[in-house]
């Protein structure tokens, strides 16, 4: 795992890509080579992953909160402690934010100026696809 910060927040412009730093640190790439899909795509935003993700081989795991966190590194989404500011659609509501933990504990958070990382809802993983899922859809 590598270090790699967000370079676009909900402040400055109106969406952030911690997913995305939190995808490249695990990976150990820089942001620019990951799947530049943002949560506020008018597609298949899951689907996107999936399908870049195939492309090297691997896949992304939804883990419950209530399966506990996984071994190894993986991404947290929660709330970071934000709010979205006055002007945004959702002003005052938390902001979903990711960051990047290892067997649970946080170890790298992707938001620049960051406080605190809490309200872990779920956890996803970058594992290989196993052999008997299905080929990738083009």
């Amino acid at each position: 795992m590598i270090p790699v910060f967000q370079t676009m927040t909900v402040a400055n412009d109106g969406v952030g890509n911690c997913f995305n730093a939190c995808v490249a640190s695990i990976l150990e790439r820089p942001l620019r080579d990951v799947c530049p899909v943002l949560p506020n795509f008018d597609g298949a935003y899951w689907g996107e992953w999936e399908k870049w993700l195939a492309t090297l081989g691997l896949e992304l795991n939804f883990v419950p909160l209530d399966r506990g966190a996984p071994k190894g590194f993986a991404i947290a989404s929660g709330t970071g402690g934000r709010s979205y500011p006055d002007g945004h659609p959702k002003a005052g509501q938390p902001i979903l934010h990711a960051a990047v933990v290892f067997n649970g504990e946080l170890v790298h958070d992707p938001f620049p100026c960051a406080k605190q990382f809490g309200d872990v809802r779920h956890y996803w993983t970058i594992d290989p696809i196993t052999a008997s899922a299905s080929p990738p859809v083009s």
